[in-house]
């Protein structure tokens, strides 16, 4: 196992909310509340995408293309949650990264505020049936406590030259005052992660000896990949589970031993996450490794090929090989041991190649196929919004190195060292526990 230390920053793409329409019921279920003005306050909430400052490198299928607010509202908790807003704004032709609007809403009472991004043109299932999100009673909790829209269900599509855009979510809870005006900030989380790979051909450069097997250079021709597990589905809104209290939640620390109490909202947590991005952070990196995936979610392996598959050869200045885009995957979740109460995940990536040995004429029937298989190093989690890099090196003995990263959402170029301790030829070093901070 290599020695790493996993660079760990979950992304947000935070969307400035500022909300300002009739209040409606958006269902045709609700009524509308009348109320006078005195009764009226504006709720105004602004924020930015966290990782702005890399945005502009940032895919457009990672920004904002639509969004849809809902509002619901009570007097107390004795009272039954009512439509307020249900606003919808499509971004067609200039897609975002942040939004403002303002809502006039009823003074001294509770809010719900779901955020709904990128999502119009997705299916979406709760319990097996087809719902609408635009309705606005899908976001009216039954006696579980739940909405149709907390148990509404996705995937992906199969092809991924078909995801034009990303469903993101969030739910907020709070009180509104007497206050004439309330400047609120809010995050919105993609619900998915993403892949990003790069393969070293590293055939000409040896790095031991190994008597058993004969060392050889060769191209190496990338037909594809599988991630194991990954789950088939995901849930539109996220499912973290609680504990201790109503409020709490926890994560895994980084010495992945321990767990780290959280005493505020779990999105709060993430935006301190991203934040973390120098050396000096990484003993505060942490895992977010308790959080629920729909029923029909089982996890099974993740297959991608490549329709027009690289070829990366053994030569100085084109041996690596960097995939020109991201894959995206469901959020997904894996326990390798039953008594584990930090509920550490593990996954496993294997290549499938094609092989040319040096001095061999081109020709099919002198490309050898070859698997290699390993476990990702520290991936303890595949909570949604994470940027998986996985970087790949094939030894001349057939043998993969790997190196796996987790960084924001948004490109970000990092130094390929940082973390990562090496030996003299640049390997990084095996070890067969965690590093410590």
């Amino acid at each position: 196992m290599n020695r790493l230390i996993t660079y760990f920053a979950k992304s947000l793409l935070c969307t400035a909310v500022a909300l300002f329409a009739v209040a409606c019921a958006g269902s045709g279920d609700d009524e509308p509340q009348t109320v006078g003005d005195d009764d009226m306050v504006t709720l105004s909430i602004s924020t930015r995408a966290l990782d702005a400052d890399l945005s502009d490198a940032a895919s457009d299928v990672e920004k904002l293309h639509s969004l849809r607010v809902v509002i619901l509202s009570r007097e107390s908790a004795t009272y039954p949650w009512r439509v307020e807003h249900n606003d919808y704004q499509s971004f067609t032709g200039a897609v975002k990264l942040s939004d403002t609007r303002s809502y006039e809403v009823k003074r001294n009472t509770q809010k719900r505020i779901y955020l709904i991004a990128n999502c119009e043109d997705y299916r979406m299932t709760a319990g097996g049936n087809l719902i609408d999100i635009k309705l606005g009673a899908m976001y009216l909790p039954g006696d579980d406590g739940l909405a149709p829209v907390d148990k509404a269900v996705f995937s992906l599509p199969a092809d991924q030259s078909a995801v034009a855009s990303l469903p993101m979510s969030a739910v907020y809870d709070f009180n509104i005052t007497d206050k004439e005006r309330t400047e609120a900030t809010f995050y919105i989380v993609r619900a998915v992660n993403k892949v990003s790979l790069s393969v070293e051909n590293r055939t000409a450069n040896p790095i031991g000896v190994d008597a058993s097997v004969a060392p050889q250079k060769r191209k190496i021709k990338l037909l594809g990949w599988r991630l194991d597990p990954i789950a088939r589905c995901c849930y539109l809104m996220p499912r973290v589970n609680r504990h201790g209290s109503p409020t709490s939640y926890w994560v895994a620390d980084t010495d992945r031993k321990t767990a780290v109490d959280l005493s505020g909202h779990w999105i709060d947590w993430m935006a301190d996450e991203v934040k973390k991005k120098t050396e000096s952070d990484i003993p505060q990196y942490q895992w977010m490794t308790d959080y629920t995936l729909p029923d029909g979610a089982l996890p099974e392996a993740f297959d991608y090929t490549y329709a027009d598959a690289p070829v990366i050869d053994y030569t100085d200045g084109s041996n690596t090989w960097t995939a020109p885009k991201a894959v995206y995957i469901h959020e997904s979740r894996c326990q390798i041991a039953a008594d584990d109460p930090l509920m550490l995940q593990q996954y496993t990536i294997t290549l499938f190649t094609e092989e040319l040995p040096e001095g061999e004429v081109d020709t099919p029937a002198n490309w050898t196929k070859r698997e290699y298989t390993g476990i990702l190093p520290q991936l303890a989690s595949l909570f949604r919004d994470t940027h998986v890099v996985v970087n790949v090196s094939i030894g001349r003995y057939y043998d993969i190195t790997l190196n796996v990263e987790e960084q924001p959402y948004a490109y970000e170029v990092l130094d390929p060292k940082f973390g990562l301790d090496r030996d003299p030829n640049g390997d990084i070093e095996e070890s067969d526990t965690p590093p410590t901070p």
